[in-house]
Order: structure tokens, then C-alpha cells, then sequence
């Protein structure tokens, strides 16, 4: 009998367990489409662009990488293009540092924005990260954390959170390679 795989196997009970094993799932596909402004990947992983940007090109997850993009933008300028990564709505408490890991590549020097956002009874609250992700063509590396206790845009308790990257607006190809979310 043979036992299923480890990357799509979620015994791990923390609070970042979750979007990890969501995270593993997508690496162990092989999704692969064209880009639009609402782009389901894995459940609770989506691309999000406005509307008005006129978002064109293609994505794809091959085994092992979390997402490859080759993405150019038609419309008009602004507005925004995301990865969101949805999390259980847990308190933050009893927790001192939430965090991610992250390997990247593009072909073109870019960088990516990441926030924890919380929903609020009005609404949410971004809590950016205090670095930015930056891609360039050698894989690079990223490790980025909040001191929750630190932080008054993020809230002790919340309906919902999720991870946000944003990225580049504009003609990029970029390469994620793997992301790993930690709470301790």
C-alpha cells in the first residue's frame, strides 16, 4: 500500500500550518493558465489584479515552485496585482513573531511588497513587512518577520488574515520558487 505523498500530507498543528500545507499543495501541482484579475491557484492561494490594469500573459506552478509569471499589463497605470494567501483567523495573543521565508529568481531586477492584512469589523488593516522581497536573475533568499507586540496594525484577534505579496506592475517574468510562513 503505498502512502501518500509527503509535500500534500498536513500534520503540522500550528497556527501557520495552514498556509504551509495550502503552500506544499501548489508546489506539488503543475497549474498552469493565463493570467486574468482573479486567478485561483490552490485553495486559499489566488492572484489578484484591478480590473482596469488589462492584466495579459501566463502562470504556472511546475513541480517544486510555488509560481512562475510572465505577465505585462495593457491598461492603465496603478491600481494593484497580488498573490494572496489566506490564513486561519487566529488569535495573535500568545504569539511574539509572524513571518515567511522566501526564494526567488526573474530575469529583471524587481521588487515585491508583503503585508499581513486582518479583517476589521470596517473593513482590514495591512501590516507591511519592513523589507522588501527583491528578485534578481541568481536565486536569491528573503526571511522577513513582525513583533506582533510591536505592531498596532495588527490586530490580537481578527475574522480573517491572509499574506499578500504584491508584485511588480508592468511587464514582468518572475520565478517563486518556495514561501514558508512561521508564527512563534
Amino acid at each position: 500500500m503505498q502512502s501518500e505523498p509527503e509535500a500534500l500530507t498536513n500534520l503540522a498543528l500550528g497556527g501557520d500550518a495552514h498556509a504551509n500545507h495550502a503552500l506544499s499543495m501548489l508546489r506539488a501541482s503543475v497549474p498552469e493558465g493565463i493570467l486574468a484579475h482573479h486567478v485561483p491557484l490552490a485553495p486559499g492561494i489566488a492572484l489578484h489584479a484591478a480590473p482596469g490594469l488589462g492584466l495579459s500573459g501566463r502562470y504556472a506552478s511546475p513541480r517544486g515552485i510555488i509560481l512562475e509569471l510572465d505577465a505585462a499589463v495593457t491598461g492603465a497605470r496603478g491600481g494593484w496585482f497580488a498573490l494572496h494567501i489566506a490564513l486561519p483567523a487566529y488569535a495573535l495573543a500568545d504569539h511574539g513573531v509572524f513571518g515567511f521565508a522566501a526564494r526567488l529568481r526573474a530575469p529583471q531586477v524587481c521588487s515585491i511588497r508583503a503585508c499581513l492584512r486582518s479583517g476589521t469589523e470596517d473593513g482590514f488593516v495591512d501590516a507591511f513587512f519592513e523589507k522588501h522581497l527583491i528578485a534578481r536573475p541568481d536565486e536569491t533568499s528573503h526571511l522577513d518577520a513582525l513583533a506582533l507586540a510591536l505592531r498596532e496594525d495588527v490586530p490580537a484577534h481578527a475574522p480573517w488574515r491572509e499574506v499578500i505579496l504584491f508584485l511588480p506592475i508592468g511587464t514582468v517574468r518572475l520565478c517563486l520558487i518556495d514561501l514558508r510562513m512561521f508564527l512563534v
